[in-house]
């Protein structure tokens, strides 16, 4: 049975313009919302880039961080550990 990982991140680590796209679920990008976030699909192909689909830089690179890290999904979770290694974004109307 294949086990995959998954990568757990705040929602403070996502641009108030990346959340707008998450809730339209704009383009090739598979994403499920939940109560508290979304979850996220990490494709590894050129059709979904995450650029082309209007993403902030900042989310390109945490696409970056679950691509290295071997996730094929990220838990956007506003109760997640905060990474102090990322960029954290203040924004209102928090999931």
């Amino acid at each position: 049975m294949p086990v995959k990982k998954y990568l757990d991140l705040s929602t403070a680590h996502i641009p108030n313009e990346d959340r707008e796209i998450l809730d339209g679920k704009k383009g090739a990008w598979i994403v499920t919302p939940h109560r508290y976030g979304w979850w996220v699909y990490v494709p590894l192909d050129s059709s979904a880039n995450p650029t082309t689909a209007g993403f902030s830089p900042a989310f390109c690179s945490l696409i970056g961080v679950a691509i290295d890290n071997g996730c094929r999904w990220i838990n956007f979770d506003q109760d997640a550990s905060i990474d102090p290694k990322l960029p954290v974004f203040d924004w209102e109307g928090a999931r």
